[in-house]
């Protein structure tokens, strides 16, 4: 009421001529206005600041209560914090609409991060339905505007051919725009406009190298690799500056320039820096030939996880190859790989195996090896073991289970086993028969190799 009272008092004295009649009524009605603004500006910042206050020290209702009240007055700030609430439940129950619906207010005022959350509720489909053309809109008024997240999603959306047709140099032309700049903060906490810088060069940099829509340019592809400076994109950047185009990269001025790569990104943690390492000291590729070295590297990067190097260790064992020779550690690597997908894993461990088995002096060894070959899956060592049941060598005779390992070969196409598992199926009652199919089940679905029978121990 205090800011009305000099308008009645300026009204009343209009028409006195001793006060300068209606001229000094008109310059001091406008004084009177601008000081009115002024002291509703002042109050709205006040508010705004009381809000943000009440949020950062997490009383949200309070916080709810002054940002409605601006925002029902048109501030967008506000609206677009409205909308942060609303999808938080935040001093609020949660609401998806309520949330949508003020970050289109605050959006279609212009506000870029409104534009880039109203983006984001038509893309997932919170609060309207799923529209990814929609998003497509409202992540491009935030992109204009050089709000990077949304020039970074506008990009993920060309990339991938979200609600636009997949276009590659659209994507890089957006990806490029926010990585050449420096970031911008929104107003809030929660609005920050945050993204992983250096992944996105990571992706940039790719995109150049395998030429994914764009043209093929080594010379990008290094100019962003050498841009990623920090986090786990770091190690995998030098390591592809020096693995593209099947070996010492083209960038890499000499070998020891690549070899100081791959050990930065090694040092890092990057696992296939790692395996490459052990493989280039192994075979003295710009360096010394270094058994010992190789084999360091080899087990850092197959202890985190690199099939390749777990691989090549059960190699290295199972030959003695500057090493002493351990089966067990063989055996151990091998079966690492193999649960890893390694493609030649499993034969290389059946062969050591077999081999082993061939080389044994006697029946009890010999079957000791076949079966670790046979639990491998070895179509010839299941058949071989089949044998020894069959006959009773290194093993307890045991026809039923022998029955079940040439079902097995058979079932890997060993032609031998299938004459071998008609002639025994003669010698087996029907409860026998029986009692191997579901051994042979058994073991496919994973259970433990059996030692006997039961039908046959019986019998």
């Amino acid at each position: 009421m205090a800011l009305f009272a000099p308008l009645f008092l300026i009204l009343s004295l209009q028409g006195d001529p001793m006060l300068g009649g209606t001229r000094l009524f008109s310059r001091t009605v406008m004084l009177y206005l601008c000081v009115l603004g002024l002291a509703a500006t002042s109050s709205v910042q006040a508010g705004f600041a009381e809000g943000d206050a009440a949020y950062k020290r997490k009383d949200y209702v309070t916080a709810f209560a002054e940002f409605t009240t601006m925002a029902e007055q048109g501030d967008a700030e506000a609206q677009a914090n409205l909308g942060v609430m609303y999808f938080n439940g935040q001093g609020v129950a949660k609401d998806f609409v309520q949330a949508t619906n003020w970050f289109r207010r605050a959006g279609e005022q212009g506000l870029a991060h409104a534009q880039y959350y109203l983006g984001r509720m038509y893309a997932n489909g919170w609060g309207v339905d799923k529209n990814e053309q929609e998003a497509v809109v409202w992540f491009r008024r935030a992109a204009e505007q050089d709000f990077a997240i949304a020039q970074v999603t506008l990009g993920n959306m060309y990339r991938l051919g979200q609600g636009v047709a997949k276009d590659g140099q659209e994507a890089v032309q957006w990806y490029r725009k926010a990585a050449e700049r420096k970031r911008t903060r929104g107003r809030r906490e929660w609005s920050r406009d945050t993204y992983d810088v250096n992944h996105l060069r990571f992706t940039l940099a790719s995109m150049y190298d395998r030429g994914q829509g764009v043209a093929q340019d080594d010379a990008e592809a290094v100019k962003w690799y050498r841009q990623v400076d920090l986090g786990p994109w770091y190690a995998q950047a030098n390591f592809n500056i020096v693995t593209m185009n099947d070996g010492i990269r083209k960038s890499a001025k000499n070998d020891l320039e690549a070899i100081s790569l791959y050990q930065q990104a090694a040092a890092q943690g990057n696992v296939d820096a790692q395996d490459r390492l052990g493989y280039v000291y192994a075979n003295g590729l710009g360096v010394a030939k270094d058994e010992k070295e190789s084999r360091r590297w080899y087990h850092l990067a197959a202890e985190n996880g690199s099939a390749s190097a777990q691989w090549r260790l059960g190699w290295i064992y199972s030959r003695g190859q500057e090493v002493t020779q351990d089966l067990g550690k063989a055996e151990y690597w091998y079966l690492k790989a193999i649960e890893n997908g390694h493609a030649n894993a499993r034969d290389f461990l059946q062969s050591m195996f077999y081999g082993q088995a061939g080389e044994a002096k006697g029946d009890k060894e010999r079957a000791h090896w076949c079966r670790k070959a046979a639990e491998q899956g070895m179509a010839q060592a299941l058949f071989d073991l089949g044998l020894y049941y069959e006959e009773g060598k290194g093993v307890r005779r045991d026809k039923v289970l022998a029955y079940a390992l040439y079902l097995l070969s058979a079932a890997r196409d060993f032609k031998a086993a299938f004459i071998h598992a008609d002639r025994l199926a003669k010698q087996l009652t029907p409860t026998q028969q029986a009692e191997a199919e579901q051994m042979a089940l058994a073991w496919r679905e994973g259970r433990s190799f059996p030692e006997k029978s039961e039908t046959w121990s019986r019998w």
